[in-house]
C-alpha cells in the first residue's frame, strides 16, 4: 500500500481537473506544539526579565522567536499580549477569555511565529510535505477553529503548494 500522501499527489497529477486548470495541489499542515513553543519562549523571556540578567544576553545570541516577544513587548504591547494569551490560554489584562478580539490582535504576530515555527523545521506534518516537493506559501491564521486546534497551534496552519 503506497503512503497517503504520495497516493493523493499522484492522483491529482493524472486527474484532468489538475490539468485542465492547472492549478497545484494545495495541503494545510497542522502545527502540533506551536502554543507550547511560543509560550516556553514567553516564560524563557519573563524569567530574564524577572531576574535582570537580559542585559547581558545579546540579541545575536538570543532566538529570533524571543527577539520577535521583545520586539513586540516594546514596540506594540496589544499584538505582544494577545498572542501570549493565545499561547498560554489566559486572558489578556482587562479581559475574561481568549476570544474573537484577542486573535485579531494577535493575527500578525501569531503568523509571524508560525512562520518561524515551520522555518525553523518544528512541524512534523509540514517536512512531510516538504519531503514530498511541497513549497512552504504561507500560514493561514484560524484555518482550523476547533477547540483542539486553537489550544494546540493557535488555529494557524501551514500552507504548502505541491
Amino acid at each position: 500500500c503506497k503512503p497517503l500522501l504520495d497516493q493523493a499527489l499522484e492522483d491529482i497529477s493524472s486527474s484532468s481537473l489538475s490539468s485542465s486548470q492547472n492549478n497545484n495541489p494545495i495541503a494545510l499542515a497542522a502545527l502540533d506544539g506551536l502554543c507550547q513553543w511560543v509560550s516556553k519562549a514567553i516564560q524563557e523571556q519573563e524569567d530574564r526579565d524577572n531576574n535582570n540578567s537580559s542585559s547581558s544576553i545579546s540579541s545575536s545570541n538570543m532566538s529570533n522567536i524571543q527577539e520577535t516577544l521583545i520586539k513586540w513587548k516594546m514596540d506594540d504591547n496589544r499584538v505582544y499580549e494577545a498572542v501570549k494569551a493565545i499561547a498560554t490560554g489566559i486572558p489578556r489584562p482587562g479581559h475574561s477569555v481568549v476570544g474573537q478580539g484577542t486573535y485579531r490582535d494577535g493575527g500578525k504576530g501569531w503568523i509571524e511565529l508560525a512562520e518561524l515555527y515551520v522555518n525553523n523545521g518544528l512541524t512534523d506534518e509540514g517536512e512531510l510535505y516538504q519531503s514530498k516537493g511541497g513549497k512552504f506559501i504561507g500560514i493561514d491564521h484560524l484555518a482550523n477553529t476547533s477547540r483542539e486546534g486553537l489550544i494546540d497551534y493557535g488555529g494557524a496552519m501551514a500552507r504548502f503548494e505541491f
